[in-house]
């Protein structure tokens, strides 16, 4: 079983302000989220790693991205399990995915239905920032010169561990299979894989959960 669930925000535009957008994402879902803790900033060329306490100093905030990965971490928990939460942020050629990614054993008490609405609650609020797509699925991992578009179309190889999709309807090709339309809200389409529950570990009963209230 993977042990995080990525959730993958494509940014058509940098955003301004990352030390505001960290803090908004963080707080859109506080229990899978945590608070921000900890920083590192990681040099992709030369391994080199920077790491410090939050809040983001100014000239992390400033500084360009172009050959750097950065960081956001929550506090550890406490318990036998000990796992955190985490933002990381990768920018290129004007676009920036933020990465929300969260310990995948938070998701086991949960019907898939609810899960998706907090999904769709965190899209609603990247999308607040700046007009974007989510892909999301364990372990998923997206590159940052692709377009929404572009993304996407590889999110529906079969090969792909994306599990969801959130986009607006005019970023989703006709033909999304073998993804299913779940929920159409003023133009933006989520969109499950047949296997979301089995990829994140859900029983029958909570992945056919939602399945069954789409009847009603």
């Amino acid at each position: 079983m993977p042990e995080r669930l990525n959730i993958c925000c494509l940014f058509d535009e940098v955003p301004l302000d990352r030390r505001s957008v960290v803090l908004k994402l963080f707080a859109v879902d506080p229990t899978w989220m945590g608070r921000p803790s900890k920083f590192m900033v990681l040099n992709i060329k030369t391994g080199m790693m920077t790491e410090g306490a939050w809040p983001l100093s100014d000239s992390v905030v400033q500084q360009s991205l172009e050959n750097d990965l950065l960081f956001i971490y929550s506090d550890w928990t406490v318990g036998p399990n000990r796992s955190r939460s985490s933002i990381s942020i990768k920018e290129t050629i004007g676009r920036a995915i933020y990465t929300l990614g969260l310990p995948i054993s938070l998701l086991q008490q949960n019907m898939i239905g609810n899960m998706e609405r907090r999904f769709f609650h965190i899209y609603e609020d990247a999308a607040s920032i700046r007009k974007c797509s989510i892909l999301i699925g364990p372990e998923l991992e997206l590159q940052s010169t692709q377009s929404a578009k572009e993304a996407i179309s590889s999110a529906l190889d079969p090969a792909s561990l994306a599990t969801w999709i959130i986009a607006p309807a005019e970023y989703l090709p006709a033909d999304a299979r073998p993804f299913e339309p779940v929920r159409n809200d003023r133009g933006v389409v989520l969109l499950r894989h047949p296997d979301a529950g089995r990829r994140v570990g859900l029983s029958a009963t909570a992945a056919s959960e939602d399945k069954d209230a789409d009847r009603r």
